[in-house]
C-alpha cells in the first residue's frame, strides 16, 4: 500500500464514520525495518492495512490500538527490537498510534419523555444519535431536532437492520415492558460498547432470567447498565437523562467509572444484596 493509497483508505474510512487506528513510525534508532514517517491502518475488527515492519511490532500495536479504540486516545510507545519481540534488528521504534472515525454512535429506542432530553445531551457531548420508535406522531425531527436521525420503525425491525458496532451505545427507553425486553433479547448477544435499560432493579432481574430460560448466555448480563445511569437521585426526565449520559461519556473515556462513583445498577445490586 502506497502513502497515497492509504491516505485515500483513511479518507473513505472517515467519510464513512468507520472507526480505525492510524499508526505512524515518528522516530527510529539503530536498525529498524521501516523508516520514521511509514504508516498502517488498524481497523475496528483487527485488520492491518499498511505494514511498520510485520512480525511481533505489528501484533503488539494492534492489541495497543484494539484498546485505544475503546477509549479514544493518542498514544506514543517506543518498542525495542530485539528478544522481546522475537526480532533481530537490535533497533527501537517510537510509533503514535491515534484513534480516528466519525462520533460514536448512540441507538435510542424510544421517543419518550426521557428520550427528548437524552438525545440533546448526548448529541451536545458527542454522540451521534439515532432516536427510533414505532409511534409516528412521537418519532419526529421536530421532537429531536439535535438527532441525526429519526426513524418510525418497529424496535426489533430497527435493532436487526442496524449494522452493529463494538463503539455503539444502545439505550432501551421504550414505552413498554414488552418492548424492553423483546430489544433487549435481540441486541444483547451482538456488539456494543454500552447497552443501557430503563427501569428497577426488580424489572432488570425477571428480564435476565427469562433471558436465561431463552437461551441467552449468562455472563453476557454482567454487560447490561441497568438501571442505567448514575446514582445522583435523579427524577424528572431531564434528571434521568443527565445521569445516563454521565454514565455513557465515563465509558467512552474511562471505559469504567471512576473510584467512588455508583451507578444505580451498582445501588440496586447493593439493595439486593442485603434484601
Amino acid at each position: 500500500m502506497t502513502p497515497a493509497d492509504l491516505f485515500r483508505r483513511a479518507t473513505e474510512l472517515l467519510d464513512r464514520g468507520e472507526p480505525f487506528a492510524l499508526v505512524t513510525i515518528v522516530e527510529t534508532k539503530g536498525s529498524s525495518p521501516r523508516h520514521a514517517g511509514t504508516r498502517m491502518i488498524v481497523l475496528d475488527d483487527g485488520t492491518l492495512e499498511g505494514t511498520i515492519g510485520g512480525g511481533r511490532l505489528e501484533e503488539e500495536v494492534r492489541a495497543e490500538a484494539a484498546r485505544l479504540l475503546e477509549r479514544g486516545a493518542i498514544l506514543r510507545r517506543t518498542f525495542s527490537l530485539g528478544a522481546d519481540l522475537a526480532m533481530c534488528c537490535g533497533g527501537s521504534v517510537e510509533v503514535m498510534i491515534e484513534a480516528m472515525g466519525g462520533p460514536p454512535r448512540l441507538y435510542l429506542f424510544g421517543a419518550g419523555h426521557v428520550a427528548q432530553p437524552l438525545a440533546r445531551y448526548a448529541a451536545d457531548a458527542g454522540f451521534s444519535v439515532t432516536v427510533i420508535d414505532d409511534r409516528p406522531d412521537y418519532a419526529t425531527e421536530e421532537r429531536f431536532p439535535a438527532a441525526m436521525e429519526v426513524r418510525v420503525e418497529e424496535f426489533v425491525d430497527a435493532a436487526l437492520s442496524i449494522p452493529r458496532r463494538s463503539d455503539d451505545y444502545l439505550v432501551i427507553v421504550t414505552h413498554t415492558h414488552r418492548g424492553d425486553e423483546e430489544l433487549l433479547t435481540e441486541l444483547l448477544p451482538g456488539a456494543f460498547r454500552y447497552l443501557g435499560l430503563i427501569g428497577s432493579g426488580n424489572k432488570v432481574q425477571r428480564f435476565k432470567m427469562r433471558l436465561a430460560s431463552a437461551g441467552v448466555a449468562p455472563e453476557r448480563f454482567s454487560l447490561i447498565h441497568a438501571p442505567m445511569g448514575l446514582d445522583i437521585g435523579a427524577e424528572t426526565p431531564e434528571e434521568i437523562a443527565l445521569a445516563v449520559v454521565a454514565e455513557m461519556v465515563a465509558i467512552r473515556r474511562r471505559g469504567e467509572l471512576a473510584d467512588g462513583v455508583r451507578s444505580l445498577a451498582d445501588r440496586a445490586k447493593g439493595s439486593r444484596s442485603t434484601d
